[in-house]
């Protein structure tokens, strides 16, 4: 079974509540003012650029964050932003003298057509809005194939420029590093959202697509839960186990049904004002308002009712309101939430309108 982490590392929550301003400064090594680093509020559209005094100011509803600063030729810097946390900050970025280990990699010829394509099936997937997608800088990925494993891994040299047409956004993706084997797939990285501007036709369209891709999706499965109303959003919730059985000729492993819809207080505990994920073995979770798309048959597939599986690797691990984890390493997914790519994922502070 093809196995798929997407990791984008961010710590958002939302509130509709407050507002706060995040303030500070960006230097080199030398404290020279860094004019022009992008800051910006991780996996959000939350962000802007340092002026000529290398400062910057950003207003997000009053929550926990991940900011992100980037500037060429520096290592990205994150920062974890309490929501009570009023400090000026000052953040030094070091240069970036990093080479990527090539003691076991042999290096792919440059632009190496059947490496992209790999990389963009990975990367941005295979769905319906993944056709609607187009990577605008590609020079920038580079590819290193271990010749005798044959995994393939990529890093970029700029952040990917990603224009999702079905979506109406432009997103800004710094690639920490991709790696693909016969196994799985997995990557992480920093994303930043830029809204479209189109007409109001276009606009209605990427309303409707937003809440298309939004609907069983990872974030609405973690919001609900967060919400303790998943069965009213359409989740039924089952647990299995997975059994090793030795066979004449290897070994086969047999899914072993546990509990059948599973309630709130199966998965989630609270304590001190404060919402975790907690649960053992692995999760099957289908989304019963919306069908699997026909592309998904393509990869051996029934037509059904969306199916994923979800595990966790530590636990338990805080979720915020915005959907998103303390952690979001902590958690494993296959079938269709490994299906679904870069070109289905929504910043974490966007609001369905219905």
């Amino acid at each position: 079974m093809k196995s798929f982490i997407i990791t984008l590392v961010f710590l958002v929550t939302h509130s509709l509540i407050a507002q706060k301003t995040i303030k500070g400064k960006i230097t080199d090594h030398n404290n020279s003012v860094l004019e022009g680093a992008s800051v910006f509020l991780n996996n959000t559209t939350i962000g802007t650029i340092s002026d000529e005094n290398g400062e910057f100011e950003l207003k997000a509803p009053s929550d926990n964050y991940t900011l992100v600063v980037y500037f060429l030729g520096f290592k990205t810097v994150e920062k974890l932003i309490l929501s009570e946390e009023k400090e000026y900050l000052t953040i030094q970025l070091e240069e970036n003298n990093e080479l990527l280990d090539e003691v076991e990699l042999d290096i792919s010829p440059k632009n190496n057509f059947k490496d992209f394509k790999r990389f963009k099936q990975a990367f941005i997937g295979n769905t319906d809005l993944a056709k609607g997608c187009i990577i605008l800088n590609p020079d920038v990925l580079q590819y290193y194939l271990n010749s005798r494993t044959g995994k393939l891994t990529v890093r970029a040299k700029k952040p990917i420029q990603i224009l999702n047409k079905k979506l109406g956004y432009k997103v800004y993706y710094d690639l920490v590093k991709l790696t693909i084997d016969h196994r799985s797939t997995s990557f992480h990285g920093y994303a930043r959202y830029e809204k479209l501007k189109g007409k109001k036709r276009q606009e209605k369209r990427w309303i409707k697509n937003r809440l298309k891709a939004y609907n069983g999706s990872l974030l609405h499965f973690f919001r609900s839960l967060y919400m303790a109303n998943v069965q009213e959003e359409g989740f039924v919730i089952n647990q299995f186990k997975r059994q090793k059985i030795i066979l004449k000729k290897g070994e086969k492993v047999k899914e072993v049904p546990l509990k059948d819809n599973l309630n709130y207080d199966d998965l989630v505990f609270r304590t001190n004002g404060k919402t975790y994920l907690n649960f053992n073995f692995w999760l099957e979770v289908i989304y019963t308002k919306e069908k699997e798309e026909l592309n998904y048959r393509k990869f051996g597939k029934r037509l059904n009712q969306q199916e994923s599986i979800i595990q966790m690797l530590e636990k338990p691990i805080e979720i915020f309101p915005s959907g998103k984890l303390a952690n979001p390493l902590g958690t494993f997914t296959e079938q269709y939430w490994a299906y679904e790519k870069i070109a289905d994922l929504l910043p974490t502070d966007y609001q369905p309108i219905k």
